[in-house]
């Protein structure tokens, strides 16, 4: 009986750690995406949590399956906040950057120039092409 007692006390214990845990994660992740001010980006660290919402990032080889590197939508992507312009980007890199837009009233928007722009939306891509 008290062995089962002491197996019992250390799955209880375990159960609770997983459950601490993923509370953790859930905070994490829920403080990363507060904006403190427009046209920034809400960071914890020096890093911000991203959801990939379209299928624009994803790849397949010729066999039809997942492409390695490639996200799809629902991903959680994982961002780095350089802020440094001067940065070097490659191909194959992933990028999240600012895109000024106006509204449509449909809910759609369109990407514009800053002077029409009515917000800023944050846009995740690859790069898949360096021009100079």
């Amino acid at each position: 009986m008290k062995k089962f007692k002491s197996v019992m006390n250390v799955l209880l214990d375990v159960v609770i750690v997983l459950f601490l845990v993923c509370a953790a994660v859930i905070l994490f992740v829920s403080l990363s995406q507060k904006v403190e001010k427009p046209g920034s980006v809400s960071q914890l660290f020096g890093y911000t949590f991203r959801s990939v919402q379209s299928e624009s990032m994803e790849a397949y080889d010729e066999n039809g399956n997942p492409a390695e590197g490639a996200f799809f939508k629902g991903d959680i992507i994982i961002c780095k906040v350089t802020g440094d312009v001067n940065e070097t980007y490659e191909v194959g890199d992933t990028v999240l950057f600012q895109m000024p837009i106006t509204r449509n009233s449909d809910g759609t928007f369109a990407e514009c120039a800053p002077p029409e722009a009515m917000e800023v939306i944050y846009v995740t891509h690859n790069i898949t092409e360096v021009v100079t």
